[in-house]
């Protein structure tokens, strides 16, 4: 994958201190927006000043997708310590205002908010956008399209995770008469930052090669618009007595799910749309650990990030592994999933054993993995730092903590397919104008590459066609696509699920250590190494226990592990541990989602602002 967005943000702007020095660099340094904006070079390295934040620790190198993304019945981080309120505890629902990390994801996401607003006011003043020859006026309306684009990502964030926030959309006053804000209600903040991005689709172009999937394209502010639509029509905690989980009024809701439907359209009925499924599932994981991209355009945007110097997927999300000779220093994986979600998935579906590796690399230091018995606590498999050559070279070297540098994908095109099918769905059974037809199709073409050949008829075709509740299988396809990829939560949230998919996670799992699960699960299950004697053959592997003991155990042809041991006293052991996994979620509030503004910025906000939904 070719790194240009990066490796030139890393030089230009990367961990910038303030928002006046986005331009400090020896051709435009400390300049005027006059200045900057009515020249293509500058601005284009101002758009990149942008880019350049967003792969920090506090946005995308790590904090966004893996602590404020996940913690859903699919995807938790860590549960060492679920009553944490300091690390883990953020993603555990037991945030609270003191927690430094709060404030820091904050500042870093308000900054950048600041300077793509910079971006934006100085090129609608440009006289190049105004008067500037064909090619100039273009060039600057995709200058404008990226800053959109952006600034409604942030505010996305921001709102969707803090709820009712500050929000302006101009920069701030030389006077600082904007500075100190009331919170602002999402649905205005929503209204806004979705037309931001249809705006911002006018102006950009389609994705053309793998040389700007680090840059926003037509096809993401498009998608970014649908997901934003469909958050906006959905449930969320509300700043009203009692905090309540509302959704907007029927008709407010019903025009955010059309809106949905009419950007996911312009992506997928456009004539020009670059954008289509990679062959396999392995493959969309494996492109992005390799750094490279794929032949069908699945990735719409992502977060660019470089080896050694940012970025956390594979190193806090993957495949744990421990320190040895072969891989240099242990990672730390801490986004952890779980027996429950292994057994979620059809047996034959593909995309279990690409998303779940209930392994490790050995503690001991052999070369052999192991089978990982701590069924709680299973990672995920789609990003593999030991498959990515150069992070291992480096790792064998390293003294301490190597970033990987694998990107961040913000959006794949399986999650247009799907969000177009839900908003079909959801307008055909509440009087609108949706066709079940082509949301049929969409969920069949997300499917199909996740089944062999022989089982097309049955489990993607029979599947969809007789499903009794088809809303319901596209929530579910969602599950099984989307796992580890800050998804699922927002998905629960937004349908209202949250406590409720948390709630059976947790009896399921207490369920199957009991031996009280609707099928019996094995105490052992057996399994194969590949021929390299260390990698496990997942096609031998019998999570079901329906083979019996295979021939050749005794000769060593096999290996097994401890599975669902019926002990008491592990019984009870994990009964407390998975109650306490997203303990804070119903701790003070139904389904409390949103985290607390940090009491520095409340104290800073001459008050402006204060905590909310029970904080």
């Amino acid at each position: 994958m070719k790194k240009t967005a990066y490796l030139l943000l890393s030089v230009l702007c990367f961990g910038l201190v303030s928002c006046e020095d986005y331009l400090d660099t020896d051709s435009a340094s400390y300049l005027s927006p006059d200045i900057v904006y009515n020249s293509i070079a500058y601005t284009d390295q101002a758009i990149l000043g942008i880019y350049a934040q967003l792969p920090q620790d506090q946005i995308y190198g790590s904090r966004l997708q893996f602590t404020y993304g996940s913690g859903s019945d699919c995807d938790t981080y860590g549960t060492s310590n679920p009553t944490d309120t300091k690390n883990s505890g953020l993603a555990n629902y037991n945030g609270t205002s003191d927690n430094t990390a709060i404030s820091k994801e904050w500042d870093a996401i308000y900054k950048t908010i600041e300077m793509a607003s910079v971006a934006i006011d100085g090129i609608r003043n440009s006289e190049l956008l105004k008067s500037g020859t064909v090619d100039e006026q273009a060039q600057m309306r995709e200058y404008l399209g990226e800053a959109l684009t952006l600034r409604a990502l942030l505010y996305f964030e921001v709102v969707r995770n803090f709820g009712d926030v500050p929000f302006k959309d101009e920069p701030t006053n030389s006077d600082g008469s904007n500075i100190y804000l009331p919170a602002t209600d999402r649905d205005e903040i929503y209204e806004h930052i979705i037309a931001d991005a249809e705006e911002a689709a006018g102006y950009l172009p389609w994705l053309e090669s793998s040389a700007n999937v680090e840059r926003v394209s037509k096809g993401f502010a498009y998608g970014l618009a649908a997901r934003m639509s469909l958050a906006c029509a959905g449930y969320s905690m509300r700043n009203l007595p009692g905090f309540p989980l509302k959704t907007p009024d029927f008709s407010v809701q019903k025009s955010y799910y059309e809106r949905a439907l009419k950007n996911c359209n312009a992506i997928i009925k456009d004539p020009n749309n670059p954008h289509g499924l990679e062959d396999t599932f392995a493959k969309v994981f494996d492109n992005q650990t390799q750094q490279k991209y794929g032949e069908k355009s699945e990735d719409l945007f992502e977060v660019g990030l470089g080896l050694g110097l940012s970025g956390e997927v594979g190193y806090t999300s993957g495949v744990r592994f421990y320190q040895s000779a072969i891989y240099g220093r242990n990672n730390s994986v801490q986004v952890v999933t779980n027996a429950y979600y292994l057994y979620s998935f059809d047996r034959d579906d593909m995309r279990r054993d690409v998303t779940i590796a209930p392994y490790n690399y050995n503690k001991s230091g052999t070369e052999k993995e192991e089978m990982f018995s701590n069924l709680y606590e299973f990672t995920f498999a789609k990003w593999d730092v030991r498959n990515l050559k150069a992070y291992i070279t480096q790792n064998k070297e390293a003294t301490n903590k190597l970033m990987t540098g694998i990107n961040w994908c913000i959006m794949r095109y399986s999650d247009v397919l799907l969000m177009a099918a839900e908003a079909n769905v959801w307008l055909a059974e509440n009087g609108g104008d949706g066709n079940l037809g082509e949301a049929r199709a969409y969920v069949k073409e997300v499917r199909r590459r996740n089944f062999s050949d022989a089982l097309q008829a049955t489990k993607v075709d029979a599947y969809v066609d007789n499903a009794s509740d088809l809303m319901q299988v596209i929530k579910d396809e969602r599950m099984f696509e989307f796992g580890g990829e800050a998804i699922r939560k927002f998905d629960l949230i937004r349908w209202g699920e949250l406590s409720q998919k948390v709630a059976e996670y947790r009896t399921t799992l207490k369920q199957m250590y009991a031996g009280e699960y609707e099928i019996t699960l094995p105490e052992l299950v057996y399994f194969k190494y590949n021929s390299d004697g260390s990698t496990i053959d997942k096609s031998s592997v019998d999570y079901f226990g329906e083979n019996g003991v295979p021939e050749g155990v005794e000769g060593k042809d096999w290996d097994s592990v401890n599975w669902f041991k019926k002990k008491d006293t592990d019984i009870a052991k994990a009964s407390d541990k998975i109650d306490a996994i997203l303990g804070g979620l119903d701790k003070v509030y139904y389904c409390r989602h949103l985290f607390p503004i940090h009491e520095s910025t409340i104290s800073s906000s001459q008050g402006k602002l204060s905590n909310s939904y029970g904080f």
